[in-house]
């Protein structure tokens, strides 16, 4: 062949080859990610990732190649300086990058920058780097906005109740803070043993009286277990235990100091929060990351009552005992006491849920034995199990349907416990305590049909400084022993897999979900995750889908979530904390809403001309 025409026929080929070559390798660029590039007004935890259209060689996808710097000048277009603020890159499905970061600074121009170190895994690298850069929004400038203050949650008495001479005064806490390990301050000025922060005091026409009634002469190592005081804090279930002149938490032996309350008298518990200036206020019970509580006190009256040596009883049920028919969908069981309880003996231990069987084995599906509760029937586990103690309610929430036309039972166990430590008594003309059962069948329907192929979606959502909550139209697939704890779970298709949602603030600009916590209360059908530091009254919007768009949460009946229209997200508008007081969702205050009974110290009204019918 004549060399021209070798030149002729192969010169085009390699040519096309070489572009080809050169066009793979050019393809190797970010395909999407967010914030995009000159965003504004990014919330302080923001989500910095970029997804690539080719997977990683992971050994070069780090904190040399990957960094996150302010820009000098604090300007747009400034120049990155100082240390990189990624303190770890995160490789998601071998071609996503995230840059792990702790809060930014508020009204802060960065350069976020991915170097032509990193590469494919066949070795290519980018063309050249690529920056983008950002500002945070102006949510700043107080201790508080980027730590959760603690909040009180209710207390048993509550405001306006009684309580025996033998109980324990409880207050039970959401320390706020930072992360989960957060608990409530125990040393020093501003601890839960503080008597400057911690007061009973004798009530006078509605009004506090006299000296501190409590003492602590001494707490030693063990806060659950004082030495001599009349105070003693619960780490676990978040609650301070109260025994005016005994020592906590028994409460049976007397403490050095401390004055006993007397049957008909009235008192005032005060718990102290900062004096002045909100968060920036001084004094208060604080958390251990030193923040006080958002109000100025928490106030509760109540009126002591004669020893209470009897045990809490059953006083009604939902469903109602021996009901038929009852939904497949069950997500709410309520059982309500005659007594305020003891939430810590209110279990999946002491309140136990069994399908009837006729061999013990649940493996086999619940078939049917003897009627009536007994030792053949299939403990049922997957199950959660609260307290509201607003309602002296026990709510049951199995994590899946239920069997269709099956005999459940729930029983209450001598292990629950009221406010005294009197143990349940389902029996009380038997001799000893007795557990009691509650009976209920299930129908076929589930949601009240005959079938369920309607796809949930989130109904609405409400969020603060710290918080989004999510709300959907039906009862949702959950890991109960996961919710138990507070963890999120690793279940596939389950609501409170922190994996299985995204988060942006604004819309469009994706907040990170690293290190958040996720906590779904089935009975109000509602998602809460924690953590956040969002600004107050900017839009921020909640999906049930992960970061890539999938949607894999599903209802009890195996519907995943409607992606059709915006059923699998919600937006909402960012609520100070001071104005949520942490609170949302449906169900975050029980009953009827008063001041008073919520904490609140009464505010004492009497018309101008005392006699009847005079207007004034």
């Amino acid at each position: 062949m004549e060399k021209k025409n070798f030149v002729r026929m192969y010169l085009p080929c390699t040519l096309f080859c070489l572009l080809l070559v050169a066009a793979k390798v050019s393809a190797f660029l970010p395909t999407t990610g967010g914030p995009p590039d000159g965003q504004q007004n990014i919330p302080i935890d923001a989500l910095i990732d970029r997804q690539f259209d080719r997977p990683f060689t992971n050994s070069t996808v780090n904190t040399t190649n990957v960094h996150l710097k302010t820009n000098t000048g604090n300007v747009s277009g400034g120049a990155p300086t100082g240390g990189n603020l990624c303190d770890n890159i995160i490789i998601s499905g071998g071609d996503r990058l995230i840059c792990e970061h702790l809060p930014l600074d508020p009204e802060t121009w960065y350069t976020f920058t991915i170097t032509t170190g990193v590469q494919t895994s066949t070795g290519y690298a980018l063309p050249a780097d690529i920056t983008y850069e950002y500002r945070t929004s102006d949510f700043g400038g107080a201790v508080g906005e980027y730590v959760s203050p603690p909040t009180i949650d209710s207390s048993v008495p509550r405001a306006g109740g009684t309580m025996p001479i033998n109980g324990k005064i409880r207050v039970y806490f959401d320390p706020g803070g930072s992360g989960t390990g957060t608990t409530m301050k125990t040393v020093g000025a501003g601890s839960v043993f503080d008597l400057e922060s911690v007061k009973l005091k004798a009530a006078v026409n509605g009004q506090p009286s006299g000296a501190n009634m409590l003492a602590c002469s001494s707490t030693g190592a063990d806060v659950a277990n004082p030495t001599d005081c009349n105070m003693a804090w619960n780490a676990t279930n978040k609650e301070l235990i109260i025994t005016p002149g005994k020592k906590a938490p028994a409460g049976t032996v007397d403490s050095t100091g401390g004055s006993t309350i007397t049957a008909g008298a009235s008192y005032i518990l005060i718990i102290e929060g900062p004096s002045g200036g909100g968060w920036s206020g001084v004094g208060g019970v604080r958390n251990s990351e030193d923040m006080p509580m958002m109000d100025q006190y928490y106030w509760a009256n109540f009126t002591a009552a004669a020893t209470d040596n009897t045990g809490p009883d059953v006083q009604g049920t939902y469903p109602q005992n021996n009901s038929t028919g009852v939904d497949r969908a069950l997500y709410d069981m309520s059982i309500g006491f005659n007594d305020a309880l003891d939430p810590a003996t209110v279990s999946g231990g002491s309140i136990r849920f069994y399908c009837e069987d006729n061999d013990g084995n649940g493996g086999n599906g619940c078939n049917a034995g003897t009627d009536g509760w007994d030792a053949n029937d299939t403990e049922i586990t997957t199950i959660f199990v609260d307290y509201d103690t607003a309602e002296r309610s026990a709510i049951v929430s199995p994590s899946s349907l239920l069997a269709a036309s099956t005999k459940y039972y729930v029983r209450v166990t001598s292990d629950v416990k009221d406010i005294v430590g009197n143990r349940f008594d389902g029996d009380t003309v038997t001799v000893g305590n007795q557990a009691e059962v509650i009976t209920f069948t299930t129908s076929a329907n589930i949601n009240g049909g005959v079938s369920d192929t309607d796809k949930p979606q989130l109904m609405y959502a409400n969020a603060d400084n710290f918080s989004i909550a999510a709300t959907f139209s039906e009862p949702m697939k959950f890991d109960a022993a996961a919710n138990l704890l507070d963890r999120p779970s690793t279940g596939p298709n389950d609501v409170n897999n922190l994996n299985n949602w995204a988060v942006e603030s604004p819309p469009g600009s994706p907040a990170s979900l690293m290190g958040k916590s996720i906590f779904y209360d089935p009975k109000n059908l509602t998602l809460t995750i924690e953590g956040f530091s969002l600004p107050p009254n900017q839009t921020v919007r909640i999906k049930a889908q992960t970061a890539t768009g999938a949607i894999y949460i599903k209802d009890l009946s195996g519907n995943a979530v409607s992606d059709t229209g915006s059923g699998n997200l919600a937006d909402a508008t960012v609520q100070s904390v001071q104005d949520s007081g942490g609170q949302l969702g449906p169900g975050a205050h029980s009953g009827e809403f008063d001041f008073f009974s919520f904490g609140m110290k009464p505010v004492m009204v009497f018309p101008r001309t005392a006699l009847a019918g005079a207007t004034s």
